[in-house]
């Protein structure tokens, strides 16, 4: 059984929007296209 949000207590508010963005993302994309955003995003946090 594995929950997609770790308890509140283990992550911060950065890990807990990327992880909602995530999701909606699933919801809202297509598989190509919504990893073509996750990579974007992590380029955009590890440049930061």
């Amino acid at each position: 059984d594995t929950k997609i949000f770790k308890s509140v207590g283990e992550l911060n508010a950065d890990q807990f929007s990327t992880q909602a963005d995530d999701i909606f993302n699933k919801l809202k994309y297509p598989d190509e296209t919504r990893l073509i955003k996750i990579k974007e995003n992590l380029d955009e946090t590890l440049q930061s």
